[in-house]
């Protein structure tokens, strides 16, 4: 699968087709679950190079390209984009510091963020007015064939799970099917469903907008991750709430939405309790595994506690960071180590052992620039949009450190920062038509 992708990248750039190249390189970074083992399997390296990274070169290499065609005259320079290049400068003094500390994990470190600044580049050089709502399809696109492939190993391939996983992380995870993309449900899974809500959509678009909520939702239900479940259950009451309000709002009720959301519900209710029935008979336990996951206790987030309350203390200890590569601890309840990494389930922790409060503060304007600038739109439906940003954030950077050291989630938070810069009355909107 691996060589298909290269040579369809390879075709687009002879082409010098830049946005559908970087829509493949989006497609490939989102759909296929982010796992050593798997990447293996699929043939997505080359020489022990990942094929994403050959096509994010080979999209910078086009911009580039375009750029020095016309003597760099169309480059439009905004705050965030100074912003960006002086956090990248701390990142480069901080990996000196790294460097002069011998630190384990430096040249792994600088490559996740070199990665992180290329991609920025890359999508405020791509998204824009004009193709953001593709951009956001290929998130729908890329989420159905992430469910698509979690499915199939659940079916099929759960013999293989110690090796997908490795030992450590099949000690933690079990018969779980998750990887950090299903992070994604926090946004497929409550737009599908206000898109299915929608007056303005074919028969076949909502068919379209059905499958990615159902097999997103078997997908997050096989993953077990309790905060995903949580904040996905929390966002989609948020969709049906808002679009009562908007309803009853409005002068003239729209009966016919007002229907539409009450058989929604009543469907969804249904179809969860014949699951949960059929789950039982034929002994899948799906369902009950879930409901198991969430009587386990609270191990986990202990676990996590000891972990951020022990890196704060070293922390506080030297407040300007100790150099990319710097190790995080993963602790026991008992403040036992448990394991040694890269990072802990806390970005805001894990980035200030690393570049230290600075770092840390940097990273946090960086968080808050869309939501921000989400609460100036115009637009009735914004509520929805900033309560995804935020769940978004919770998971995937306060539950854990996905929002930097996960390829799919940190193209999904630059697509955040870019589309919260377009047009602001615009965006929340998703036009039928625009599809």
């Amino acid at each position: 699968m691996g060589a298909l992708f290269l040579f369809v990248g390879l075709f687009l750039f002879i082409k010098k087709d830049v946005f559908k190249l970087f829509v493949l390189h989006l497609f490939m970074s989102l759909a296929i679950p982010y796992n050593d083992y798997i990447y293996h399997i699929l043939g997505m390296e080359l020489v022990g190079i990942r094929i994403n990274y050959i096509l994010m070169l080979l999209i910078l290499v086009l911009i580039f390209k375009q750029l020095y065609a016309k003597r760099f005259n169309i480059i439009k320079v905004s705050k965030i984009d100074i912003f960006m290049v002086f956090f990248f400068m701390v990142i480069c003094l901080y990996f000196f510091v790294g460097y002069y500390n011998k630190n384990t994990y430096l040249w792994f470190d600088m490559k996740v963020f070199v990665f992180f600044f290329l991609n920025y580049i890359i999508f405020r050089s791509v998204v824009n007015n004009d193709n953001y709502i593709k951009v956001i399809n290929v998130i729908f696109i890329s989420s159905l064939f992430y469910s698509f492939i979690v499915i199939y190993i659940y079916l099929f391939m759960k013999d293989y799970l110690p090796f997908i996983y490795g030992d450590k992380l099949f000690s933690w995870w079990g018969k779980r099917i998750t990887f950090s993309n299903v992070s994604m449900c926090l946004i497929t899974i409550p737009l599908s469903i206000y898109c299915l809500l929608q007056n303005n959509y074919s028969n076949i678009k909502k068919f379209y907008f059905f499958l990615v909520f159902s097999l997103n939702l078997i997908a997050m239900l096989l993953s077990q991750t309790r905060a995903v479940i949580m904040m996905s259950t929390f966002n989609s009451i948020i969709v049906l709430v808002t679009s009562y309000y908007n309803i009853f709002n409005l002068k003239k009720i729209n009966i016919k939405k007002a229907y539409r959301i009450t058989i929604f519900v009543v469907f969804i209710s249904i179809s969860l309790n014949i699951f949960y029935f059929l789950d039982t008979i034929f002994g899948t336990e799906v369902l009950n595994n879930v409901i198991n996951r969430f009587s386990e206790g609270q191990e986990t987030l202990n676990v996590r506690d000891v972990s951020n309350e022990m890196a704060k203390e070293e922390i506080i200890r030297n407040i300007w960071g100790y150099g990319l590569g710097k190790e995080a601890i993963l602790y026991n309840t008992n403040y036992s180590i448990n394991n040694v990494g890269p990072f802990i389930d806390n970005i805001l922790f894990t980035l200030g052992l690393k570049i230290g409060l600075l770092g840390v503060f940097m990273f946090l304007i960086l968080l808050l620039v869309p939501l921000v600038r989400l609460f100036f739109y115009k637009n009735n439906d914004k509520i929805l949009v900033i309560v995804i940003y935020i769940s978004f954030i919770l998971m995937t950077a306060i539950l854990n450190a996905q929002i930097v050291y996960s390829v799919p989630i940190v193209l999904t938070f630059i697509l955040f920062i870019c589309i919260s810069k377009i047009n602001r009355e615009k965006v929340i909107k998703i036009k039928g038509e625009e599809y």
